[in-house]
């Protein structure tokens, strides 16, 4: 089973969207946000806080790149159990959660009324993506949530980003693997002690074919 990176992002940008509130509706821990947008690169601080002017608290979902996961001596495919070559790779995204509080650094940590605060907001997200199931993936088929950080400190309030990773393998074998499919696996069960005339002594033959 393998799926696409466009795949992926547009489920983490669905599951990231259920956490904006209505326009006009009073924001909730739950739906803490203002804005749910995408962003095209990893950006600066002062980018982040610019994007996110006059619609905060945001959430800005951006790719960050993709690692090639390596199998055995190091190439760049994974061997299979039907022996085939698959290329995995795990990409990480990120969020970057902004919250404008201008009353200060507590505000701005724990918010108030109507207002949550970033470390709320940055719950939210994880709680929206953190284990999201996503049809293709490996790894138990879910986005694991990889660490959280704060940005920057404006004085306007305070960016935290959050970093996701997804495992995936294209939808294509790449690479053709000597050798053939396990056929058939042969079990034979010997006595710890050799007979009389130190023969070996079989208990038991399994031939057991792979289907």
């Amino acid at each position: 089973m393998a799926t696409t990176l466009d795949a992926i992002e547009t489920a983490l940008f669905t599951a990231l969207d259920t956490k904006r509130q209505t326009a006009g509706a009073a924001l909730t821990t739950t739906r803490p946000f203002r804005s749910v947008a995408r962003w095209s690169a990893e950006g600066r601080p002062e980018d982040v806080a610019e994007a996110a002017a006059g619609v905060c608290p945001s959430a800005l979902l951006v790719y960050l790149g993709s690692d090639a996961v390596t199998g055995r001596g190091g190439d760049d495919y994974v061997e299979t159990l039907g022996h085939d070559g698959e290329v995995v790779e795990d990409h990480l995204f990120g969020v970057y959660v902004t919250v404008a509080d201008t009353r200060g650094d507590a505000a701005t940590v724990k918010g108030g009324t109507a207002l949550p605060g970033v470390l709320a907001c940055s719950h939210a997200v994880a709680d929206a993506l953190a284990g999201l199931r996503v049809s293709g993936l490996k790894s138990g088929g879910v986005v694991h949530l990889d660490r959280r950080r704060p940005l920057a400190r404006t004085a306007s309030g305070a960016t935290h980003v959050l970093y996701f990773r997804a495992r995936a393998a294209l939808a294509a074998t790449t690479e053709t693997l000597p050798g053939v499919p396990l056929a058939r696996v042969d079990t034979t069960v010997n006595d710890a002690t050799p007979d009389v005339d130190t023969e070996t002594v079989t208990l038991a033959v399994e031939r057991t074919p792979i289907t």
